[in-house]
């Protein structure tokens, strides 16, 4: 997998210092010329996703404005077991999402209720504002389990371009996913390329190309 061992508190540093982390790691890949020009969302331009709207698995979804980018950022249910597993991204059905919503606020700490065979994850889309024809690109999920022995999450968004004199248009989307469990921590980096791909970036490379 594309990740690489990180210090356990790296997970806990305050918005501000995750950011110099990110950018760190950023100027370490792709040299100092790099530009991060968006990593702070702001408030006002959260949308909510009405329940008619959602997608049939989705529990709850929230759309923003990031630099160049519109990214959907959802709570969603796929089926862990059966011989699925939750990253192959199988939808739950409607039923199981009802079934979530109303179980999920009587359990206690560290114990995520979900139907049998099912999984709760966070899971990012993104679109670029200036694509001709946009569409809904999946970027990554971090799954909302709880446990005593590990956790993910998402540390850092942001959008950098090569360097200062890039127009917008050109920077990139990047996501930082932390992972700390008992035995090992872990980063993983992706990146939604302003020319539409995804990719996921491998920190143990010295040099990430453009």
């Amino acid at each position: 997998m594309s990740k690489r061992e990180i210090p356990v508190f790296a997970m806990f540093l305050p918005a501000k210092e995750q950011v110099s982390r990110g950018k760190k790691v950023l100027v370490e890949h792709y040299g100092d010329t790099i530009f991060i020009n968006e990593h702070k969302l702001s408030e006002d331009k959260k949308h909510c996703v009405s329940r008619d709207k959602l997608r049939d698995c989705e529990i709850s979804a929230t759309i923003y404005s990031f630099g160049s980018y519109i990214i959907r950022d959802a709570n969603v249910l796929y089926k862990d077991g059966g011989g699925y597993r939750y990253e192959q991204r199988i939808p739950a059905d409607r039923d199981e999402v009802d079934l979530y919503l109303k179980e999920q606020n009587v359990r206690i700490d560290f114990e995520n209720y979900c139907p049998r065979n099912c999984r709760a994850v966070r899971e990012i889309r993104a679109v670029n504002k200036y694509d001709k024809d946009p569409k809904w690109k999946f970027i990554c999920l971090t799954t909302c389990a709880k446990s005593y022995m590990w956790r993910e999450q998402i540390s850092i968004m942001c959008t950098a371009k090569k360097n200062a004199f890039a127009p917008d248009r050109k920077s990139d989307f990047f996501i930082l996913v932390d992972y700390l469990g008992s035995s090992y921590s872990a980063e993983t980096w992706y990146r939604f390329t302003h020319k539409g791909e995804v990719q996921r970036l491998n920190p143990n490379d010295k040099k990430w190309k453009w």
